[in-house]
């Protein structure tokens, strides 16, 4: 049996400085507004509350004899 082939590994990306990195600031800016990066985190926060949260599964009443 052949041993199975490894990734490569991932290069870590080298860190923004300079014009570069202000750029990059200045285009975030643009993306949203601080009110709406608040709103999608709050809404974030709540859809994985809901997701962690357990799941309580209900039994259906069992089914009555029909007449027949």
């Amino acid at each position: 049996m052949m041993p199975q082939a490894m990734a490569r590994p991932i290069e870590p990306t080298p860190p923004l400085s300079g014009e570069d990195a202000e750029e990059l600031l200045a285009s975030l800016e643009k993306v949203a507004s601080p009110e709406e990066v608040e709103k999608r985190l709050e809404a974030a926060k709540r859809y994985l509350a809901d997701v962690k949260r357990p799941k309580v599964l209900s039994r259906r009443p069992p089914k009555e004899p029909s007449d027949r």
